[in-house]
């Protein structure tokens, strides 16, 4: 009976190592972006480690990697490709050319790999890391499957993008008065910006005093500032004047000069309209001429 029971034991650890071993060459068993086992050997390389993707309206949004996928084997290995973003911050997609192919002996096999990105992602978006994983399945008995992956990253490129917008943009105004225009500055880029605000045609405006509240100011992204504007009409005689004055305002992107310049021009429009008469009160006058008027009109009567 023991003698039965020594033979059971032993052909049951026969069972339990060949099927350890058998599962073992069966499951997938590498991940590195280089392996050999057995009689076969798999790689993957991305010619990128790094990618930049333009989000600024109007581009296609997509960070594109091109890369090699190497292999040898004495018979069939069927490859399947595929990727993955890990840190996903949501809205970002990945495709990856070809998902599977049928290789035999030595090569290499070239894919691509495009990463979309959201339209007009903020540059404050931390990059991202695109998995690219390669599993190989020989055709051969017991031959083990081979697992490998290569990564890289993805950066928001930042743009930078303005408007400037005036509520009313065309003031009339008496001469020797002043008015103000608030001009609003929409950054409308994907970064934290400064804006310089300048005058371009002071020059030009002789007698009149052209007053900016700031000649930079700082602007979150997505957001909007208000720089009121201070104009005075020349302190001068004028028996009549009836004329249009036009103000020029350029607001230049600091940050953006680094690369190239961002930059809108606006024009503003004050009408100066009226008489200014240096010790003159039109609303004395007319008081003193109504009070003239009747005294008049009482001394007739009499």
């Amino acid at each position: 009976m023991s003698k039965i029971w020594s033979k059971m034991r032993i052909f049951i650890g026969f069972i339990i190592i060949g099927s350890i071993l058998f599962s073992t060459l069966k499951c997938p068993t590498a991940s590195a972006s280089d392996i050999t086992i057995g009689t076969a050997s798999l790689g993957v390389t991305i010619d990128q480690e790094h990618q930049q993707v333009d989000v600024s309206p109007g581009s296609n949004c997509i960070a594109h990697f091109t890369g090699n996928i190497s292999y040898s084997y004495s018979y069939q290995m069927m490859i399947y490709v595929s990727a993955k973003i890990e840190n996903n911050p949501g809205g970002w997609k990945v495709a990856v050319t070809p998902t599977k192919a049928k290789q035999s002996g030595n090569g290499t096999m070239p894919f691509t790999l495009d990463v979309h990105a959201p339209p007009e992602t903020s540059n404050s978006v931390p990059g991202v890391v695109v998995v690219v994983d390669v599993e190989g399945m020989p055709y051969g008995w017991a031959e083990p499957y081979i697992t490998v992956h290569e990564t890289s990253m993805v950066s928001v490129k930042p743009f930078y993008k303005l408007s400037i917008e005036c509520a009313t943009p065309y003031q009339q105004m008496a001469p020797n008065t002043e008015t103000y225009f608030n001009i609003y500055i929409v950054n409308l880029g994907n970064s934290n910006d400064i804006y310089g605000v300048e005058i371009t045609n002071r020059d030009e405006i002789k007698g009149w005093i052209i007053q900016e509240k700031f000649s930079s100011i700082y602007i979150p992204e997505k957001s909007i500032a208000n720089i009121p504007i201070k104009v005075v009409a020349p302190y001068e005689w004028t028996l009549w004047e009836d004329k249009i004055l036009k103000i020029d305002i350029k607001v230049t992107s600091v940050t953006s000069e680094n690369t190239e310049e961002v930059s809108e021009n606006f024009s503003i429009y004050v009408r100066q309209r009226g008489t200014y008469i240096p010790g003159f009160d039109p609303t004395f006058m007319i008081i003193t001429l109504g009070i003239i008027a009747i005294v008049l009109r009482r001394m007739r009567k009499c």
